[in-house]
């Protein structure tokens, strides 16, 4: 699924050259639900924005789904990540006004898939992940437990091989979060959808297959939790 070899990325802020990703090496293999865990400024938000072909790395080799991403241009990486990539964000980034419907098919509207097709697309994920009462509400009117289901539903509802989320729990209490990381594994395995996680929280590592632990820009560890659910 992603093959990353010698990532390495650094921040310029005029004179000063701040290293952030130095020599990650990282194999992830199809259907794995993976943990990229690490205190701030670990670097793990900006592996996965690599991963995720947001951010190109200033050195290192990188494979995602066969592609060999630093050769393709800005706008063949565009369409890859509209094709291939789902994404769940830390702070939803739901379009207020819209319904949770509309929301969820977002990314099938962006790829031109027939409304009809959208619709039917849309409730069958918001089904899937509870909220089946309520695709014609307006997502403002939603708990944000709920706008998360939201976004998981959207980050889903393409079939996309490989989905990256970005602290989906801090914005949750520990049952929301517990819920979301429980539904977004449970969804992922029956679809065989790769899943790679940031987090710092520590009370959700028992979904993970395996977690990986940064430090400073380096890969300081690896473990497998004993007590994985789903």
């Amino acid at each position: 699924m992603i093959h990353a070899a010698g990532i390495c990325k650094s921040y310029r802020n005029g004179p000063v050259v701040t290293p952030v990703l130095q020599g990650i090496d990282l194999e992830v293999q199809t259907g794995e639900f993976l943990f990229l865990l690490g205190p701030s400024g670990s670097g793990k938000s900006t592996l996965l924005s690599i991963l995720g072909c947001v951010l190109t790395p200033d050195a290192g080799a990188l494979d995602v789904l066969g592609y060999h991403v630093p050769e393709m241009s800005a706008a063949e990486l565009t369409l890859f990540r509209r094709d291939h990539l789902g994404f769940v964000f830390q702070r939803f980034h739901l379009f207020r006004g819209l319904t949770a419907a509309e929301n969820a098919r977002v990314p099938l509207d962006i790829r031109g898939i027939d409304k009809r097709t959208g619709i039917r697309r849309a409730k069958g994920l918001l089904d899937a992940v509870g909220l089946g009462d309520k695709v014609d509400t307006e997502v403002g009117r939603l708990s944000i437990g709920q706008r998360q289901r939201v976004a998981v539903a959207r980050a889903l509802v393409g079939d996309p091989p490989l989905v990256l989320a970005d602290e989906p729990t801090a914005s949750l209490d520990a049952e929301s979060g517990q819920q979301t990381v429980e539904l977004l594994r449970r969804l992922a395995k029956e679809r065989q959808t790769t899943v790679i996680v940031v987090t710092h929280d520590s009370r959700i590592l028992p979904y993970a297959d395996r977690v990986l632990h940064l430090e400073a820009g380096n890969l300081v560890g690896e473990e497998t939790p004993t007590t994985t659910s789903g």
